[in-house]
């Protein structure tokens, strides 16, 4: 030490604060007890030292020796820093997160409060993510990061747990009711638009909530239940909350169950094709068919399109089985085209996902090619939702496949986000009124002009008309007297498995 100070030219006072603040205690203890501890650290000046101490008994002298350990502390902090901190955002990461729940749990336990865990899912990152790549998505990623710290209180945890999902612990909170105060306030902050580059993104969330100790006394159990009740929350419509219930973790156990049987639903052949003829309004002459994927899992028997779709979507296995659809339902078509020369064509519908992906445009090609369908027989269905983005990417790719001579068709027009400026923006061929509109025709002025509205806009358009779910006499003359193109529904006929469309259409041939 005296030769360190030496070369620092330090001060007495310089020496005393250069060394542990335990230093006098250290000395104490080696001269009046024998105990001598072996290393102790010291910050000064920006500087870290590591000292070891050396005793001298007969001079009652203590030797200290130091060293410095700056750059070693610098690089220790880094890693922990790495393993708790997460880079984009600041934000505590998934370790830390789980940290400060199990340290909330614990004063929540001892002070008798509660602790609510807030799992959110931002609702359109995905489309932005995709839409204008991962610069884009990262700066959005740090906006919304700030927001939910400016939704919470200084001793709450908001952390990233990755991708687009974000945790809130609550800590200390009375009532289980004072969550959805702070809920409410999150969702309308994440629902203001975000500006980046000139451009306004909406991408908004769905929260899943869980409190402890009602729901769960641990963090994994507490987190798993956050997660449970935010999928619901996406399943409600998304852009809501939702609490956590025995029965929904019910509904997560069913939903894991059924994701393991749809990983395996093409190769044990579970899955089928039905076929709902559509029929030209005036003159009843089938047209065409629209193709509809069916389940049938040995355990858990039919299960609706309208459960297994959204769990294939957020799995990822919308792709293998949306190809497969593609795939199926051209040959069937090709097989009819043999034995029933026509102009019949299929429609196919393509989820968002799907469409999104870059291997549709050459699934759609290597279908045709190996099918011998040509693309003009060839109709692709999508849903508004998909053009929430107003993506240039999306444009491009229904031009791309509007030039392959493929029809456009935007399904259940009217139910969702409808915006004349989609009518306009992009080349769709076709537009289909959606049944909820046409069960009430008949009795309901308000359906009726809905309908007449969209049929009167679609011919200044140049589009045809679909009316969907038509049951009854009544409906199909009111879509018909109206200039509804095409009828599709159960008046005409419910979907029919292969062999049984094969036979309807032999029936309508002859």
């Amino acid at each position: 030490a005296n030769l360190l100070m030496s070369q620092q030219q330090r001060s007495r006072d310089d020496l005393t604060r250069l060394l542990p603040r335990e230093f006098n205690k250290i000395r104490q203890n080696c001269f009046e007890k024998g105990i001598l501890k072996k290393n102790a650290e010291s910050f000064f000046d920006g500087t870290t030292y590591l000292w070891s101490f050396s005793p001298f008994h007969e001079q009652n002298l203590l030797h200290c020796y130091a060293i410095d350990i700056s750059e070693r502390k610098r690089a220790q902090e880094e890693l922990v820093k790495q393993a708790n901190i997460d880079p984009l955002t600041g934000l505590p990461n998934r370790n830390l997160a789980l940290d400060r729940l199990e340290q909330a749990i614990t004063r929540a336990h001892r002070e008798k409060h509660l602790v609510c865990v807030m799992f959110i899912d931002l609702d359109r990152f995905k489309t932005v993510n995709d839409s204008f790549g991962h610069s884009t998505g990262d700066k959005l990623l740090e906006k919304v990061a700030k927001q939910l710290l400016g939704c919470v209180r200084e001793g709450d945890t908001v952390a990233r747990l990755g991708g687009d999902e974000f945790l809130v612990i609550l800590d200390g909170i009375d009532e289980a009711i004072h969550s959805e105060l702070y809920a409410e306030h999150i969702l309308d902050t994440l629902n203001q638009p975000f500006h980046l580059a000139n451009n306004e993104f909406f991408v908004g969330a769905s929260i899943g909530i869980t409190i402890y100790p009602d729901d769960g006394t641990t963090p994994p159990v507490l987190l798993r239940n956050a997660d449970t009740a935010m999928y619901q929350a996406k399943n409600n419509g998304r852009g809501g909350f939702r609490f956590f219930t025995q029965a929904l973790n019910d509904e997560a156990v069913l939903r894991v169950k059924m994701e393991a049987c749809l990983r395996h639903a093409i190769e044990n052949n579970e899955l089928h094709l039905e076929y709902q003829p559509q029929l030209c309004a005036k003159t009843g002459k089938l047209k065409g068919v629209e193709a509809l994927v069916r389940w049938n899992n040995p355990e858990l028997g039919m299960v609706p399109p309208a459960t297994f779709i959204p769990l294939a979507e957020d799995t990822g296995l919308v792709f293998e089985i949306g190809e497969w659809v593609l795939q199926t339902a051209c040959q069937d078509l090709s097989k009819w085209m043999k034995l029933y020369p026509s102009s019949l064509s299929v429609a196919v519908n393509i989820s968002s996902p799907q469409f999104r992906s870059d291997r549709l445009i050459e699934a759609i090609k290597q279908t045709l090619v190996d099918t011998g369908v040509l693309a003009t027989q060839l109709e692709v269905e999508i849903t508004e939702g998909l053009l929430l983005d107003d993506s240039p990417r999306t444009l491009a790719m229904l031009n791309e496949l509007k030039a392959m001579g493929i029809s456009l068709a935007l399904d259940d027009f009217g139910t969702g986000y409808s915006s004349l400026s989609y009518l306009k923006r992009y080349p769709f061929d076709i537009l289909k009124i959606d049944q909820s509109f046409v069960r009430d025709i008949s009795t309901d002025p308000g359906d009726a002009a809905v309908c007449q509205t969209i049929i009167a806009i679609a011919s200044k358009l140049g589009m045809k008309v679909i009316g969907e779910g038509v049951e009854t006499k009544a409906q199909l003359d009111f879509l018909a007297e109206n200039g509804v193109d095409i009828i599709q529904g159960y008046y005409y006929s419910k979907p029919l498995n292969a062999v049984d469309f094969s036979n309807y259409l032999r029936m309508a041939e002859t």
